[in-house]
């Protein structure tokens, strides 16, 4: 059973905090995403992929969506007109604060779903503040940590470094909101951290030395990786198969007790 949060009375607050559901939010952006894509990118992209993995959550089992985060930290956008960002000493007391209230209605258990990387560390010190305080078990998760799907045949660097406007995020904006994407701006861009990392050994992307940048200092588009390699069928897919992997988390969420967190 799938509810959302802000439609609900608070008795039927009550009434579904007795049995025990998980509350999850999903946290995204608005940011640029190139001249092909919205601001809305990230947000529309989780949005998919929560209501994919609804479709995996057996109806005995209570879910309550709290009201989307749709703006996050897009600190390294900021050059770009149009993204509207939160500095980090924002969004970690916004998070705990709803993080708060979710506990003060009786609910133990709290899923971040984060679809902007910008995001990652902000989330992951409300969450560990919050469940310091006791009462709430929190995880975050990154849907683009999970495998990778099978039979998509994208160039490994298209995996490991198309990571903002590239062909994952643009398949999926053609399958999920085709009227808002513009073809007619596709393009093949090189991240400078690929180029980077072929001649570095410990510096580059997913290594052991984390490289800060601006958007403008990978490519001054603001955008990486092949736009062209996109169509709305892998989108689906992808859709799909990050939904499956998301429905998995819920699952083991529900099945989660409070002393297996280490508390």
């Amino acid at each position: 059973m799938i509810k959302d949060w802000e439609f609900l009375t608070f008795h039927e607050i009550s009434d579904l905090a007795r049995r025990d559901p998980l509350a999850i939010l999903l946290a995204g952006s608005t940011e640029q995403h190139g001249s092909h894509l919205p601001l809305a990118t990230d947000s529309i992209i989780g949005n998919g992929i929560l209501e994919r993995s609804f479709r995996h959550i057996p109806d005995e089992n209570s879910v309550v969506r709290l009201p989307d985060l749709s703006i996050g930290v897009s600190l390294e956008h900021t050059e770009f007109p149009g993204t509207i960002s939160y500095s980090t000493e924002v969004l970690i007391p916004m998070v705990v604060e709803l993080g708060r209230q979710v506990v003060r209605a009786g609910i133990r258990r709290l899923l971040i779903v984060n679809s902007h990387g910008g995001n990652s560390a902000a989330l992951d010190i409300a969450g560990m503040k919050l469940h310091a305080e006791g009462g709430l078990s929190v995880a975050k998760v990154d849907y683009f940590r999970f495998p990778r799907p099978k039979g998509i045949e994208f160039p490994e660097n298209e995996w490991t470094h198309g990571f903002h406007g590239g062909a994952t995020e643009t398949s999926m904006m053609m399958h999920l909101r085709p009227d808002l994407v513009k073809p007619e701006k596709f393009c093949s861009n090189t991240s400078k951290i690929e180029e980077m990392s072929q001649r570095m050994r410990m510096i580059g992307r997913d290594r052991a030395v984390s490289l800060y940048w601006m958007a403008d200092d990978i490519h001054e588009s603001g955008t990486v990786g092949d736009a062209t390699l996109s169509s709305a069928r892998i989108g689906q897919q992808l859709l799909e198969h990050y939904g499956k992997c998301l429905s998995q988390v819920m699952l083991d969420m529900t099945e989660l007790d409070m002393d297996d967190s280490g508390r």
